[in-house]
């Protein structure tokens, strides 16, 4: 009989022996997993402890010594000090040009600052606001050619002293 099924079974066509294999492929598995469910579990966080604590440890440090070697090799060094040594000496040039500026700039900041905290000289007012007598030039005013002081109540052009007061005459 068993010899019959089998034959039987060979002659059956496709779809159902590949259905039927499949079917038998998940039963096989289920009852494996179901027998060995906590050994699984186990497998997979000692495989995420490993990973964790020895396996990328261990890749990070073999990166970085070849990334070292990698960075220290001769050829490489020497092409690396001649662009660090123009691309310093751009900077030092940078440098001082900026340097020179801030001078300026604080050259001329201080010498404004004097400037507004020096008091001007009656010498150096300008015309209409010099008091006493300077040198003249033929383009004075008419007060200055006749004589008038501001400071000199006697000069001409004085009305003598007027009182603020009003005169209750009504004169």
């Amino acid at each position: 009989i068993y010899y019959e099924a089998r034959i039987s079974a060979f002659h059956k066509p496709n779809e159902t022996r590949v259905m039927e294999s499949v079917r038998q492929l998940i039963t096989v598995s289920l009852s494996l997993l179901q027998q060995n469910a906590w050994s699984l579990v186990g497998c997979i966080c000692l495989s995420f402890l490993l990973k964790n604590n020895v396996i990328e440890p261990y890749l990070s440090e073999r990166r970085q010594k070849s990334s070292l070697r990698e960075a220290t090799k001769p050829e490489r060094v020497s092409l690396l000090r001649v662009d660090m040594e123009r691309i310093r000496a751009k900077q030092q040039e940078n440098h001082v040009q900026i340097a020179k500026e801030a001078q300026r700039v604080a050259e001329s900041k201080k010498r404004e600052e004097k400037e507004k905290r020096r008091v001007e000289q009656p010498h150096e007012k300008k015309r209409g606001q010099r008091l006493g007598k300077g040198p003249k030039n033929s383009a004075s005013s008419t007060l200055e050619r006749s004589g008038f002081n501001a400071m000199d109540p006697s000069s001409n052009f004085t009305r003598g002293y007027r009182s603020t007061r009003p005169n209750p005459r009504g004169s």
